[in-house]
């Protein structure tokens, strides 16, 4: 089986479009989104819009990542935003109005319920949204697994899309080579890159290029057979 998976893309849709229409086979590659389509960036919708497309066509695996997890949580009332509305959702909340003012116009409460009652396809699309995608060899995920299980399927669920230091820095115990995005590679590498990262032991690929932050969306090219990789790389045009 082959695989292609995409790191956290953060509403910046020109590469991310161009990773797919340029560089996936569609024909004979499962895509893999790991999570973070959405915050920071400006075309945060149309991200969402093209990852439910790409999974009604072709099949494509969505993982859940912590931003989602937030923004569905906020729509339904079960979290205050802080910080969060002013640095991370605001843009995502301009992509959805397609309106620099909307989020000065309107209350938080308005906003979230014109959400729900007119993009209701979307928001059930980021609902359905996988923790984790399997493989014989290889796991994606959107931030990693508690390594402290004696079975990884026992990490919770928050874990999966939050979890960092306690994933990154503990052995790799599950057998599988594991694909992972949430924390950006610039973080991870000792010298400052947004190249992706390979941990020590060979067995944690961090694949989150930092593309919102002026670096890289990676496309990751995996060839479960022959154990072979391929890494494609696009950064955002500004």
């Amino acid at each position: 089986m082959k695989y292609f998976a995409i790191g956290d893309i953060h509403g910046c849709f020109e590469p991310f479009s161009q990773l797919v229409r340029n560089h996936w086979n569609s024909d004979n590659e499962q895509l893999i989104l790991t999570g973070d389509l959405i915050d920071r960036g400006p075309r945060s919708y149309e991200c969402i819009v093209l990852a439910k497309q790409l999974h009604e066509k072709y099949g494509a695996i969505i993982l859940q990542g912590n931003h989602e997890s937030e923004f569905l949580m906020w729509l339904n009332h079960q979290k205050d935003v802080g910080l969060y509305w002013y640095d991370v959702l605001e843009p995502t909340i301009k992509s959805f109005y397609n309106d620099e003012n909307a989020i000065h116009i309107y209350e938080k409460e308005q906003i979230a319920a014109h959400i729900l009652k007119n993009f209701h396809s979307e928001i059930h699309f980021l609902k359905q949204a996988h923790l984790y995608f399997e493989t014989p060899k290889y796991l994606f995920v959107h931030a990693g697994v508690d390594l402290t299980k004696e079975d990884w399927k026992d990490t919770e669920e928050s874990d999966y899309y939050w979890i960092r230091e306690d994933f990154i820095n503990r052995v790799n115990n599950t057998g599988k080579r594991i694909f992972f995005g949430h924390n950006a590679t610039r973080e991870l590498h000792s010298l400052p890159s947004d190249d992706v990262w390979v941990s020590p032991c060979k067995t944690k690929i961090g694949i989150d290029g930092g593309v919102v932050f002026g670096g890289k969306l990676h496309g990751i090219r995996i060839d479960e057979e022959n154990d072979k990789i391929n890494i494609i790389s696009v950064r955002n045009a500004l």
